[in-house]
């Protein structure tokens, strides 16, 4: 069920659970707390996060009276430590960075609610969705595929050509593409209405062929990759290597025997396109009703994706009682 537009929030709402959390300077996608000595910052939402956040950490690190550190500073995100953040532990003992995959669904409440879900559609009229919203040049290698290959009409495709920081044009079309009645953008929209990133404007396909935000070294979760878990939709998705792989350490069924995921493991991103580029051909042109027991394997991928969500709240609220802990508890911390 889709919520109503009063409770619709945008890319830079903070996760509700989070206590007295603002935005931190210049960021979308950092939330921010001080408890006296405690500098807490949580890396929630679907955006990566400039330097300067980190520059500003060693600040607050280095901050000192006599030689003694006078803060301590915790960073929570969904992302496995950089380099930078990995030699930041390594310099300053009042610095720790907390690894917590849920983060990355703690957003989802603002969009979806869980307890009022319709039902999956089990009608399938195309094998697969291909929706793009802003243009990039490997969504455009992947829109060149299909259309070279003949594969546009099987499938719900769009390119709307939203060139949203890019000066460079190169991978724009000369008219935006769409082969399917349009429901969630109207005239007033040139760009993508928040409330519908965790919706299809159709329903009546199986496989959602997507290029994830980030081409990252570090696995990175948006919407395009997992909300396919909610509607009974099979994601085959291309991003940072792994992508796939890491989806499924959460306990989501990936169809291993109906996708080959050789593509996801390439460290090489040319071969890593080569190949996923083979793999979406083959899933677009198969008899998708040859596949046993869709109903029961997408049914439980439902099930666990309501049940990450539960349970990213926790963690957020776990954040909660680390700081306080902390906060209160300063001779552990700060050593006096």
């Amino acid at each position: 069920m889709q919520l109503e537009e009063e409770d619709i929030h945008d890319v830079c709402s903070i996760p509700a659970k989070l206590e007295n959390y603002s935005m931190y300077t210049d960021t979308i996608s950092v939330a921010f707390a001080k408890i006296d000595f405690v500098y807490s910052f949580v890396h929630f939402g679907d955006n990566l996060f400039y330097d300067h956040v980190i520059n500003d950490i060693k600040t607050y690190l280095n901050q000192n009276v006599n030689g003694v550190y006078v803060n301590y500073v915790c960073f929570y995100s969904p992302l496995l430590p950089n380099e930078s953040f990995l030699e930041l532990e390594k310099q300053y003992g009042n610095f720790v960075y907390v690894h917590l995959p849920l983060i990355a669904f703690g957003q989802i409440p603002y969009h979806i609610n869980i307890e009022q879900l319709s039902k999956i559609n089990y009608k399938y009229k195309k094998n697969f969705c291909c929706l793009t919203n802003r243009s990039t040049y490997l969504r455009r290698n992947v829109f060149n595929f299909l259309q070279e290959k003949n594969l546009l009409d099987l499938g719900f495709v769009s390119y709307r050509n939203v060139n949203r920081y890019d000066i460079n044009t190169d991978h724009l079309l000369d008219q935006p593409f769409i082969n399917f009645k349009e429901t969630h953008y109207t005239d007033k929209h040139t760009d993508n209405p928040r409330q519908y990133v965790w919706y299809y404007p159709v329903e009546n396909f199986l496989f959602d062929f997507s290029v994830e935000t980030f081409f990252e070294d570090n696995t990175f979760l948006t919407e395009k990759s997992t909300k396919s878990f909610f509607w009974g939709k099979i994601p085959v998705s291309i991003s940072s290597r792994n992508l796939m792989h890491y989806i499924e350490q959460f306990g989501f069924d990936i169809f291993r025997d109906i996708i080959d995921y050789k593509y996801d493991i390439q460290r090489d991103k040319d071969l890593r396109m080569e190949l996923y580029l083979q793999e979406i051909y083959k899933l677009a042109t198969m008899d998708i009703n040859t596949i046993p027991d869709l109903k029961i394997r997408l049914e439980n991928n439902r099930r666990l994706m309501c049940t990450l969500v539960k349970r990213s709240q926790t963690t957020l609220e776990n954040i909660n009682l680390n700081t306080r802990y902390v906060s209160e508890n300063k001779d552990k911390f700060l050593g006096y």
